[in-house]
């Protein structure tokens, strides 16, 4: 297991951590990394529409998507789809970038169908 790099604070302090200890701190690293990003999507969603003048129920019959989720989402509290996020996104005018990960035996396949629809 490759060992994660720490600040100078936890040098000291990780000398005698043990491998439980190292798995709990990386499971911690990744959820507060986890709900940092939950907390930016909400952020530029509430933002984005605030700006554009909609109100959330507008939002919501724009995008098709239930004006509660919508809430949930700029508080932080919904757990919405990729779909979900891009029906939002597109009322919005948020250009997203994002590409779902692919078993490598998968990739033949993709590429293949992909020369096939060219």
């Amino acid at each position: 297991m490759k060992k994660i790099e720490v600040g100078p604070f936890l040098k000291a302090e990780s000398a005698t951590w043990t491998k439980s200890d190292w798995e709990h701190y990386r499971l911690v690293s990744m959820a507060m990394k986890l709900e940092a990003q939950k907390i930016d999507i909400g952020w530029l969603v509430k933002t984005a529409r605030k700006q554009l003048g909609y109100s959330q129920r507008q939002l919501a019959k724009l995008s098709h998507v239930q004006q509660a989720e919508i809430s949930k989402i700029e508080k932080q509290k919904g757990n919405p789809t990729l779909n979900t996020l891009n029906k939002i996104f597109i009322v919005l005018g948020i250009e997203t970038e994002y590409r779902l990960p692919v078993a490598d035996n998968d990739s033949a396949a993709v590429e293949a169908d992909q020369h096939s629809a060219a």
